[in-house]
């Protein structure tokens, strides 16, 4: 299987039919540095990719990055399908990026205020919103909808509706993803998996962000 830098070298071949000291020029790498990366000497940082992206944007189709960084086919599956595009800060037509999207081990309570020690990784999803992040899901709580492994992708927002799948911290500041539910008057997070009891959440639980899609591995 080809490594991240031989898919590099192909792209720089390929696709843009570029020398090294042509490619680097306005990306802050050297072209030596760039062999390395092609010689799987040092993995390209994901600054370096998304300006790569940036300065070639007709000849770097969207999917490419994926391939690059994976080697393999991903599947996003949208979640979050009724938000029309001039809703504030869903309007995809202005606010769409190629950026890694952080992975949150700690998804912050209150004001969402993310520090560089809450992100554990970063993936990469071109064309999401900018302000997009992601969790990990754990268990099977969320079966089928949601499955242990993916990545649940969220946007930190107090706009929240009954039936929406929801990030929410309780009182320990552990986060999970549940559905929420509004009936009577009364709160609830379930589970999509009806073998999991609900939660009736107390004073202290907070809802941060409401997911808008999931990033899973697809075999074929």
């Amino acid at each position: 299987m080809e490594n991240i830098g031989e898919r590099l070298r192909k792209i720089r071949d390929e696709m843009l039919h570029i020398s090294r000291e042509k490619c680097v020029e306005g990306l802050g790498i050297s072209a030596r540095t760039l062999e390395r990366y092609e010689n799987n000497l040092t993995s390209p940082p994901t600054s370096f990719i998304n300006k790569l992206w940036k300065k070639y944007p007709v000849q770097l189709k969207r999917d490419t990055q994926d391939w690059l960084l994976t080697g393999k086919r991903r599947a996003f599956v949208e979640i979050a399908k009724s938000q029309k595009e001039e809703d504030g800060p869903w309007n995809t037509a202005t606010k769409m990026t190629t950026a890694g999207i952080p992975v949150l081990g700690r998804v912050p309570a209150g004001v969402p205020t993310v520090q560089d020690e809450d992100i554990i990784d970063y993936i990469q999803i071109p064309g999401m919103h900018m302000e997009t992040f992601a969790v990990i899901i754990s268990g099977e709580s969320m079966m089928p909808t949601l499955r242990d492994g993916d990545f649940g992708l969220f946007m930190f927002t107090s706009d929240i509706k009954s039936g929406d799948i929801v990030v929410a911290n309780n009182e320990f500041n552990e986060t999970m993803v549940k559905r929420y539910r509004l009936k009577n008057g009364e709160q609830f997070l379930m589970s999509d998996n009806a073998e999991y009891q609900p939660i009736t959440p107390n004073e202290h639980f907070r809802i941060v962000g409401k997911i808008t899609g999931v990033w899973r591995n697809i075999k074929i």
